[in-house]
């Protein structure tokens, strides 16, 4: 009777060693529940926590020099063996995203700074700008708006470092729709814009209060429109390459 509940202990004993096996490439600590740290073959390291045999809370996850993330490093959280939550990812480039991650990839609110000093903040979804958000450029300019897939689509501010300002449609990272140009010499335009010139229907005033209200093609006056002086006077009639060839009959 006694070798037979010997025999039971020992066939339990030993069931329950094989369903609780170390994560493959364990190489320090409690990979099962607690704190360690693992190697894959292709020389990813992490070090962390871990729960159920899988990365699950704080921890910090190295690439090599030659893989796909090119000797990234990434420090945050993890659930189920992925980068969810918040964490910080840098690259030997100097580039730096500190941020939500869902499944290892950028999404939700983050802040991407660029080694040239330029830097994103703003939405992200599947890895890449997407919603709102402001780009602030090396050189001072910058971009606050919306985005679809990493690109200007939609309605946004830009501002250039030399002041002039336009707010209103963007397609494919181009002015294109409606906008307003503010230009730092005080000319404003108010408008249509096809492929970042002002064509269609638009009015033009200059800062000495000169106005010019028509249609415009190839970012200049062309076709219909009426020439406003300063003391209220008009000139209507046709325009090419912005200037006046034929009045109204």
């Amino acid at each position: 009777m006694k070798k037979i509940i010997a025999l039971l202990l020992f066939s339990i004993a030993f069931l329950f060693t094989a369903c609780s096996t170390t994560p493959e490439g364990c190489v320090e600590g409690d990979c099962k529940e607690g704190r360690g740290k693992i190697k894959t073959p292709d020389g990813v390291t992490y070090e962390g926590d871990f729960k159920e045999g899988k990365m699950n809370g704080q921890g910090v996850m190295a690439w090599p020099p030659n893989g796909d993330q090119v000797g990234a490093s990434y420090s945050g959280d993890f659930l189920n063996g992925q980068r969810t939550g918040k964490g910080v990812m840098t690259w030997p480039n100097g580039d730096k995203y500190e941020g939500d991650f869902v499944d290892g990839k950028k999404e939700g609110n983050g802040t991407y700074t660029y080694a040239d000093g330029s830097s994103y903040t703003g939405q992200f979804v599947n890895d890449a700008r997407n919603g709102k958000g402001k780009f602030v450029f090396a050189d001072g300019s910058s971009y606050d708006g919306e985005y679809i897939d990493g690109v200007r689509n939609g309605n946004g501010t830009y501002t250039w470092k030399n002041g002039d300002v336009y707010t209103g449609q963007w397609k494919n990272c181009i002015m294109d729709g409606d906008g307003t140009i503010n230009f730092s010499n005080g000319d404003v335009y108010t408008g249509q814009w096809v492929v970042g010139l002002m064509e269609g229907t638009g009015t033009y005033t200059w800062k000495n209060k000169f106005r010019y209200e028509g249609q415009w093609a190839k970012g200049k006056m062309n076709g219909q429109g009426t020439f406003v002086r300063k003391d209220g006077s008009t000139v209507s009639g046709k325009f090419e390459d912005g200037n006046f060839v034929e009045p109204t009959n």
